[in-house]
């Protein structure tokens, strides 16, 4: 039997949950159709999409984006698991997902212009 990976995680697919984090930062990024109003290309997290890469994400992005926010603690660390016990009780895929999601999310918050 082939082993099974997350679809992000697979060759040659794009970001999904680069693009789910930029979507919940903001949540009215790419609001719209399948097409920009003005005819361009939807920027998102420093990428360029021809149609909206909104349309596309599955459910499960922002949802999994959502609940590693809601697990973040103070100075970059967790406060709580999405499931019972620490972290040698989690899936690997969630540690490494979280730890992608830490990593992009600052990157993104170095990009953000100053409010």
């Amino acid at each position: 039997m082939a082993r099974q990976r997350p679809d992000a995680a697979r060759a040659g697919r794009p970001g999904k949950l680069r693009v789910a984090l930029a979507l919940v930062r903001e949540p009215g990024a790419c609001d719209g159709g399948e097409q920009p109003e003005d005819g361009g290309r939807w920027q998102i997290a420093g990428q360029e999409y021809e149609t909206n890469p909104r349309l596309s994400l599955p459910p499960a992005y922002p949802e999994f984006v959502r609940m590693w926010g809601a697990c973040r603690g103070g100075m970059g660390g967790y406060s709580s698991w999405s499931d019972q016990g620490g972290v040698s009780d989690q899936a690997a895929w969630v540690i490494d997902a979280f730890g992608f999601l830490s990593g992009v999310d600052q990157e993104l918050s170095k990009r953000a212009p100053p409010t």
